[in-house]
């Protein structure tokens, strides 16, 4: 998938997240941006796909079912939080898949962006 059709989806992925139709706007994007965060932390560290999915959806989950137990949080498991989450993770390997490389050396650490046409 190039890069036209990665931003399109992401487009059409960010225009769902609406306050209509996902709610409290401001906590479902901190939902998405920790999501995008922590999947293309991984993704940038293992270069693979599944892991860093994986690991991004049980930090998520494990999130929302802690917020299920809390006995303070009257929402429990919001569904819609973890809709967020999962775009978040999408999109954070997408990004660093199609844009961002890590090079890492003795002593160095570069993080470049390159924009593939």
């Amino acid at each position: 998938m190039g890069i036209p059709k990665t931003l399109g989806i992401i487009c059409i992925l960010m225009s769902l997240m609406t306050p209509k139709a996902i709610g409290t706007e401001r906590d479902k994007l901190l939902h998405f941006s920790v999501s995008t965060a922590i999947s293309s932390g991984v993704y940038l560290h293992t270069k693979r796909v599944k892991p860093a999915l994986r690991v991004c959806v049980a930090i998520g989950l494990a999130k929302e079912s802690l917020d299920a137990l809390d006995p303070k949080n009257h929402k429990g498991f919001d569904t819609k939080d973890m809709v967020a989450n999962l775009l978040g993770c999408y999109v954070g390997i997408r990004l660093v898949e199609s844009i961002f490389t890590l090079d890492v050396s003795k002593n160095t650490i570069r993080l470049k962006a390159k924009w593939r046409f």
